[in-house]
């Protein structure tokens, strides 16, 4: 396979990970991935070989010919949601079938927590909505949204055009249980998220 760097960007919470988990098993992890998630960390060229995986659309500018774009999205309140919850978890991942990973979720408690409205509403607006209206979509790129694979992500690689199909185990997988098992105040919340839109396509433009 020729040599070709990619480029991963989303919001956050929106299963980015796992799809550099794909291209990580496609390469049969010769490839150096980069985690360059915080807004602080650098911006450089991207070379040959290189994964990076961020959240900051200021690497969109050091891309070459050879750069493959992979936008990841997902439904605008469930990354939001799912940004609430994390810290709650105190892990930003959890692996289906690795031992230490299948022990935390079956001890895992549940800790319900009031999460703030204005709290939800800032990490809306300022992560993940903000991320969508500033990014410019070129025909070029590709948007691979966390619903059409969260169920079978073996299946990235195929929606990236390779015919090929990874295996499942240690892939990432979503925050457990559900935002109204963690959230005291699930009504007041999920009455917010009705009046908000949740159409990664709307935002696009």
């Amino acid at each position: 396979m020729a040599a070709k760097s990619w480029l991963v960007l989303g919001p956050g919470r929106t299963g980015s990970f796992t799809i550099v988990s794909s291209i990580y098993a496609l390469y049969k992890n010769k490839v150096a991935i980069e985690n360059q998630i915080g807004p602080g960390c650098p911006v450089r060229p991207i070379k040959p070989g290189n994964v990076i995986h961020t959240h900051n659309l200021d690497w969109l500018a050091e891309i070459t010919e050879d750069t493959c774009v992979i936008i990841s999205t997902r439904n605008p309140i469930e990354s939001a949601l799912s940004w609430c919850i994390r810290p709650k978890i105190n892990r930003y991942h959890f692996f289906q079938n690795k031992k230490e990973d299948i022990f935390d979720i079956k001890f895992l408690k549940i800790e319900k927590f009031y999460l703030s409205p204005a709290v939800f509403l800032s990490i809306y607006n300022s992560v993940v909505v903000d991320f969508y209206l500033q990014l410019k979509m070129q025909d070029s790129y590709h948007l691979l949204d966390y619903n059409d694979w969260n169920k079978n992500p073996a299946q990235i690689l195929r929606k990236l055009g390779y015919n090929i199909d990874v295996s499942m185990d240690y892939f990432p997988i979503k925050n457990p249980w559900s935002p109204s098992d963690w959230i005291e105040n699930w009504e007041e919340i999920s009455e917010i998220c009705s009046t908000l839109p949740n159409n990664v396509n709307d935002l696009l433009g």
